[in-house]
């Protein structure tokens, strides 16, 4: 397989959050184990943001991009 196939054997991948989103997600993670009382990693976060609740986020985003390219379109700026 080549590199830029999405079905590639490499069982885990990296994502750049940034700095700033990282902390969000570690801060979160501090106030789920605070509040449970239980161990939680921040790649739980994620894992969990994933599993339940990556559908929603992009109905989401396919709604925001139409309504930005709509606005777009009617403000003369053509991005098609």
């Amino acid at each position: 397989m080549t590199k830029n196939q999405p079905d590639s054997d490499k069982k885990t991948e990296s994502v750049y959050v940034g700095k700033e989103r990282y902390a969000r997600l570690e801060e979160a993670a501090r106030r789920i184990a605070y509040i449970t009382n239980y161990s939680v990693k921040t790649n739980w976060v994620v894992h969990n943001i994933i599993d339940y609740h990556l559908g929603k986020i992009e109905e989401d985003m396919i709604e925001r991009i139409k309504t930005l390219k709509a606005g777009n379109k009617n403000n003369g700026d053509n991005d098609d």
